[in-house]
């Protein structure tokens, strides 16, 4: 789709600008064994379900791990 990658707040703005239902799923590493910065959330995953509203699902972009 043309939404997975971009910035998730990108892709609200642009939902909303465009009268497009959506709803949006956040998923995250389990227990924290990734760091990740919660800032920045990217699109993974667009379904379309019925009525013609997007889901959307966000992850958090990883941190770089610097030793």
């Amino acid at each position: 789709m043309e939404y997975v990658g971009l910035p998730a707040i990108d892709v609200i703005e642009r939902l909303n600008a465009n009268n497009v239902k959506f709803k949006i799923n956040y998923t995250v590493p389990i227990k924290g064994y990734f760091k990740v910065d919660p800032d920045k959330l990217y699109i993974i995953r667009v379904r379309k379900l019925e009525d013609d509203i997007l889901e959307l699902t966000a992850a958090a972009k990883m941190r770089k791990e610097v030793s």
